[in-house]
């Protein structure tokens, strides 16, 4: 199941709704006006692969009880504003990994939000599922995202800067 609100100026908080299951797979509310925490009912959504509140007006922690999803490999918190430091549950790394923490994740953008602190080494040390041994970089797969509805990533920043230029004929 998808749920894609993508880019409809929505405003209001996200209620926080303590259903027993969640059939969704992919949450798209990219480019809205939604505030307020991330709904830890999102926790029960055992099928989530997809997460993505772009440019809305969430204002909460790193959410790493999003870490027991099985499914969830592409979470984008981007342009909000969550704050404080990378922390993991309980912060005992060990702990983490044995109950397989965020074990599928492949793809995080956390970029232009408030956290701040140390980066913790147990962050990496538990993405398990981004790193392939024996990685040969002449036959690198980029993978297949033909089965996520919509994938966008946000447009690359570039600056570009030069000292002189000589035109030659």
């Amino acid at each position: 199941m998808v749920l894609n609100l993508r880019g409809n100026h929505l405003s209001g908080t996200w209620p926080d709704e303590k259903g027993e299951s969640c059939s969704l797979e992919v949450i798209d509310l990219h480019g809205n006006q939604i505030q307020g925490r991330l709904p830890r009912s999102l926790a029960s959504c055992k099928s989530l692969r997809h997460l993505d509140v772009v440019m809305n007006k969430f204002v909460d922690v790193f959410p790493s009880w999003l870490g027991n999803l099985p499914y969830l490999w592409l979470l984008i918190l981007r342009s909000n504003q969550f704050y404080g430091p990378l922390t993991m549950p309980g912060g005992n790394k060990n702990h983490s990994v044995a109950n397989g923490f965020f074990s599928s994740l492949q793809i995080v953008d956390l970029a232009r939000n408030r956290f701040n602190g140390a980066l913790p080494s147990e962050f990496f040390n538990v993405l398990k599922s981004m790193i392939r041994p024996q990685m040969n970089p002449d036959n690198i797969d980029m993978g297949d995202y033909s089965d996520v509805a919509d994938f966008h990533l946000p447009p690359a920043e570039v600056q570009v800067s030069t000292k002189q230029l000589y035109l030659t004929e």
